[in-house]
């Protein structure tokens, strides 16, 4: 079966994955911010700043990604991006303080900053005008995708487990899956794939 999938939509899919596990943060964040808000004593102002520094540092992260991508190449910063990604999620889970969530949600902003860039240019790279629109819709599906995934995973661990800081750790480790999957299947390049025909 895998023979038959051209491997530029096997790249497609496995951006599409990645994006959609690091889109998770935000998600769930936002969900058990009531029970963070309960444990660590945020009021609601702290949660209106910390997604307001939040977007405040992604956008221009946008364009840091793009000269870093441009200088280092599209995988290394993915590969950046999902490890900045799983430690900013670990950190969320020992937060003690309000101030803290604010240095953090800060910091976050700026290192997530580094995920769409790349693999926009992964996919520009990989498929030519007539399925370039396509590729690009799919990662983008990941943005619809994971509110409706990521709700129901953050709200059933957390009631399980009783404890909002495990659903932070347990998805931090999730970064492992996206990490494999860009080392091993992605390449900035399609003549860097040794079996491309």
């Amino acid at each position: 079966m895998l023979k038959r999938v051209p491997y530029r939509w096997i790249v497609a899919f496995v951006l599409f994955f990645a994006y959609s596990i690091q889109y998770l943060d935000r998600v769930k964040t936002n969900v058990l911010n009531p029970a963070i808000a309960r444990d660590i004593g945020l009021s609601t102002i702290d949660i209106g700043t910390g997604a307001f520094l939040m977007m405040l540092f992604y956008g221009p992260a946008q364009y840091v990604s793009g000269w870093l991508t441009d200088r280092f190449g599209a995988k290394r910063i993915l590969i950046f991006s999902v490890v900045a990604w799983s430690a900013m999620t670990a950190w969320m889970g020992v937060l003690r303080s309000h101030e803290e969530y604010l240095i953090r949600m800060a910091i976050f902003g700026i290192m997530v900053g580094t995920e769409y860039v790349p693999s926009a240019r992964i996919l520009m790279r990989w498929f030519n005008k007539d399925g370039r629109a396509r590729a690009q819709a799919l990662l983008s599906w990941s943005w619809i995708l994971t509110p409706a995934w990521a709700s129901v995973l953050a709200t059933q661990l957390a009631t399980y487990t009783g404890s909002w800081r495990l659903v932070f750790f347990v998805t931090a480790a999730l970064g492992v899956i996206p990490l494999f999957a860009i080392t091993f299947f992605i390449f900035d390049r399609p003549e860097q794939y040794r079996k491309i025909t």
